[in-house]
C-alpha cells in the first residue's frame, strides 16, 4: 500500500522517479521507517481456510457495521443506482474442460493450446444494483501493449497492463478516475455513492482515498471476499453464463 502510494504520488506531482521500476525499495521502505519509530513492519500471519473462514456472527457484524456507518452518512436508503459493486475475475484462454464430442473407440482426444495452460485475462467488472454495467477494465501482462489490442477493444474500455495480469493500485485509481467517475457523470447518477470492492490492499492509495473523499465516492471493503463472493458476488452468475455459452 505505501510503495504503491509514493508510486502515484510522484506521479501526480510530476517529480522526477528516481527509483527502479517507479517503485521504492527496501532501502528506501528502512530509511522510511527509520524516520518514522512510531511505524513498524510486521508480517501477516498465514490463517488456514478454517481459522480465516467468515463464520456467521463475523458476517452479522459486518453488516451491523456498515449499517451504521452508512446511517452516520445518511446513505442508508439511497436510490439503488448509486450503490456499486466492482469484482476482479480472471477469464482463462485455455480451460481445460472443453468437451468435443468423437468416436467411442478413440482413446486419446487432444487440444492443441498455447504453451501455458494457465494463461488467463484479468477483468474488473463494475455494475450498480439497477442493473446497470459499466465499461470493465482488462489487465494483460505485456511489457508494451500491441497495436491491434488497442484498435480492438471496445470504445470506452480501460485497458491497463501489469507484469502478473492483476490490478494494481495504480491501475484500478486509473479506472476509477477516468472510467468510473466520468461514467457516473454522464448517466446523471447522484452523488454520494457507495463502491463496494474487494478489500485488497493493493487498491488502496492515498491518491485513491483523496480523490474518493473530494468527489463523494464512499468506499466500504467487503468482507473476506474469497469466502463470500462465490455465495453472493454478482460476477459468479456471469461466470456461469459465460462458461455454459463458450466451454
Amino acid at each position: 500500500m505505501l510503495i504503491n502510494s509514493v508510486k502515484l504520488l510522484m506521479k501526480e506531482l510530476k517529480r522526477k522517479n528516481p527509483f527502479t521500476n517507479d517503485k521504492p525499495g527496501r532501502n528506501w521502505l528502512e530509511a522510511f521507517l527509520k524516520r518514522h519509530p512510531e511505524l513498524s513492519l510486521r508480517t501477516p500471519q498465514n490463517l488456514c481456510e478454517r481459522r480465516a473462514q467468515v463464520t456467521e456472527e463475523k458476517l452479522r457484524g459486518w453488516f451491523h457495521e456498515v449499517e451504521d456507518y452508512l446511517r452516520s452518512k445518511h446513505l442508508l436508503d439511497i436510490d439503488r443506482s448509486r450503490i456499486f459493486n466492482c469484482d476482479e475475475t480472471a477469464f482463462f484462454l485455455n480451460p481445460k474442460e472443453n468437451k468435443v464430442i468423437t468416436d467411442k473407440k478413440s482413446k486419446g482426444i487432444y487440444n492443441l493450446v498455447g504453451a501455458n495452460d494457465k494463461e488467463c485475462l484479468t477483468v474488473l467488472i463494475t455494475g450498480n444494483a439497477d442493473g446497470q454495467i459499466l465499461p470493465p477494465m482488462v489487465m494483460f501482462s505485456y511489457q508494451r501493449l500491441p497495436a491491434i489490442i488497442i484498435e480492438k477493444v471496445p470504445r470506452g474500455w480501460s485497458i491497463e497492463r501489469s507484469d502478473n495480469e492483476w490490478m494494481t493500485g495504480e491501475s484500478f485509481y486509473e479506472y476509477t478516475t477516468n472510467v468510473f467517475y466520468p461514467w457516473c457523470l454522464q448517466s446523471g447518477i447522484q452523488f454520494p455513492i457507495i463502491m463496494y470492492l474487494d478489500g485488497h490492499s493493493s487498491y488502496a492509495t492515498m491518491a485513491l482515498s483523496d480523490f474518493c473523499i473530494a468527489h463523494g465516492i464512499e468506499l466500504i471493503s467487503k468482507l473476506n471476499a474469497h469466502y463470500t463472493t462465490h455465495r453472493c458476488g454478482f460476477i459468479s452468475t456471469f461466470e456461469g453464463c459465460l462458461e455454459k455459452s463458450c466451454f
